[in-house]
């Protein structure tokens, strides 16, 4: 029988000079340090494991790789650049307004996620290319404001709201333009305008303004 005795601090645990009968050998002592670190390693392990369980979810589901997706609808808008696009979260399509190809159009398409389908509103903007358009959550229509048609810069604000245009009258107005930038901004509850060709062709904006209450 092997016994040991306390070490000066009171632990048990073999160490130089701590052994006080015949048959210890350094072998015993080797068992009881590779022991204790085993002991020592499996709690490390424990935690590290612990730790990545407590990770996220999404740390496990990399985002997807996106990429573009060449469509084949069933029907297509005519060939045309310069038009004017926005989503309407009111109806879950997408706007599709005017353009141009050797003349300017004043047509309204929607998509629905698989095709196009022209749509026959009662009333509607004028032809015109390169108009700003948004979707306002506020109101939840679609505004349009601007465009050009040929040298012609065009002003007028116009909403869509699933089923045909109306032309607002709002006490002030930005100047005539064409190809000026427009997105909604849900803080304040306004679509933002900012630039554009200015009327007489001969300049850009740098001014800002905001639709809304």
């Amino acid at each position: 029988m092997h016994v040991t005795t306390r070490n000066g601090d009171g632990n048990h645990g073999p160490g130089p000079g701590e052994y006080k009968t015949a048959g210890v050998t350094r072998s015993n002592r080797r068992t009881w340090w590779a022991a204790r670190a085993l002991r020592g390693g499996l709690g490390l392990f424990t935690a590290i494991a612990a730790v990545l369980a407590a990770q996220p979810a999404a740390s496990a589901n990399p985002p997807p790789v996106l990429n573009w997706t060449y469509q084949h609808p069933a029907t297509n808008p005519p060939d045309r650049a310069g038009a004017s696009m926005a989503y309407d979260r009111a109806t879950g399509t997408v706007v599709l307004f005017g353009g141009e190809d050797r003349y300017s159009f004043g047509d309204t398409w929607t998509w629905d996620g698989s095709t196009w389908t022209k749509q026959h509103p009662a009333t509607s903007p004028s032809a015109r290319e390169l108009a700003s358009m948004a979707y306002d959550a506020a109101t939840r229509t679609v505004v349009l404001f601007g465009g050009g048609r040929f040298s012609q810069r065009l002003g007028g604000t116009w909403t869509w709201d699933g089923s045909t245009w109306t032309k607002q009258h709002p006490a002030t107005s930005p100047p005539a333009r064409n190809d000026a930038s427009m997105a909604y901004h849900a803080g304040t509850g306004t679509a933002v305008l900012f630039g554009g060709v200015e009327s007489d062709g001969t300049g850009v904006y740098n001014d800002t303004w905001t639709w809304g209450p």
